[in-house]
């Protein structure tokens, strides 16, 4: 193989002349095998010493390494070489760090767009309940204004109802105190008319007693004494009566006189207060009261100043 190697790159450069020239340093216009072989010596495979000594070639135009240019663009490509592919591993680790980087970037995009949607939900969500809670505030500003102005309705009815039962009440005082006015001056009548009642019924018990007593005079003192007489012939001797007072009145001109004419005697003792001080006609003018204490008389009675 390393001869068909030899020949493939014998064949691929210029023909070399056959009549070596002195040894000298530097670049040659011919191949010198020798430098081949020393390259070969330490190591370095066909491929590497083709591509260095027709990368000289080119650099040169035209011209061809000795032993230790050789040797030298040998090291010179395995240390590139060596160097490239540490730059190529590098860049390959860097690419792999940024492919790891752009994942880990993708990730956390993908991680921030979760967030991102998570926290767009979320203020979504805020939202609504935003409305909600301004829609609930709204009702219940709402309810408290629809209360309020039917509490001020109520309230004003209320007031109404309460203006219009005070002036029924006042009315209806003023029909009460009219009532009460009519009722005192129907008791005031009625009192005046039970007055008037008790003065009659005095007088006309002092007429019985008085026709009682003329009775007793007119017959003999063995004669007993019958009231049914007395109250059956009241309403037939009256003008009797005021005859028998006219003349008892005659008979007793020098007793005590009356408190009320001043002419008449006094005849008529009232009961309760015991007081004498009127006569028989007079009795009749009283209001039904004394005219001496001012109490009301129960009773009276007709009596004989000796």
């Amino acid at each position: 193989m390393e001869t068909a190697a030899t020949s493939s790159t014998s064949s691929s450069l210029p023909s070399i002349p056959s009549t070596p020239s002195p040894p000298s340093a530097g670049p040659r216009p011919y191949l010198d095998l020798e430098s081949i072989s020393a390259a070969r010596a330490r190591g370095y495979s066909t491929e590497q010493i083709s591509d260095a000594i027709i990368t000289f070639f080119y650099l040169t135009c035209g011209q061809f390494p000795d032993s230790p240019l050789l040797l030298g663009l040998l090291k010179a490509g395995t240390d590139n070489h060596k160097t490239l592919c540490d730059k190529t591993q590098e860049n390959l680790d860097i690419r792999s760090e940024n492919q790891v980087i752009k994942s880990e970037v993708e990730v956390i995009k993908s991680e921030v767009k979760a967030k991102d949607t998570e926290i767009q939900a979320k203020d979504t969500e805020i939202q609504a309940k935003e409305r909600e809670l301004q829609r609930q505030r709204f009702e219940r500003h709402w309810r408290e204004l629809a209360m309020k102005t039917e509490l001020e309705q109520a309230l004003e009815e209320k007031d109404q109802l309460i203006v219009e039962k005070n002036h029924v009440i006042e009315e209806n005082r003023q029909v009460i105190e009219e009532k009460d006015h009519v009722i005192e001056e129907k008791d005031h009548v009625i009192e005046e008319k039970d007055q008037a009642l008790h003065t009659k019924d005095l007088q006309l018990s002092m007429l019985r007693q008085e026709l009682q007593e003329m009775r007793e005079r007119q017959r003999p003192q063995s004669a007993p004494l019958d009231r049914s007489d007395f109250d059956s012939e009241d309403r037939s001797e009256e003008p009797d009566v005021r005859e028998n007072q006219n003349s008892s009145r005659n008979e007793d001109v020098n007793l005590v006189t009356c408190q009320m004419c001043l002419d008449a005697p006094m005849q008529v003792l009232l009961r309760p207060c015991n007081h004498l001080c009127c006569c028989a006609l007079c009795v009749s003018k009283l209001d039904g009261r004394c005219p001496i204490c001012r109490r009301f008389t129960t009773d009276m009675e007709k009596v004989y100043v000796s």
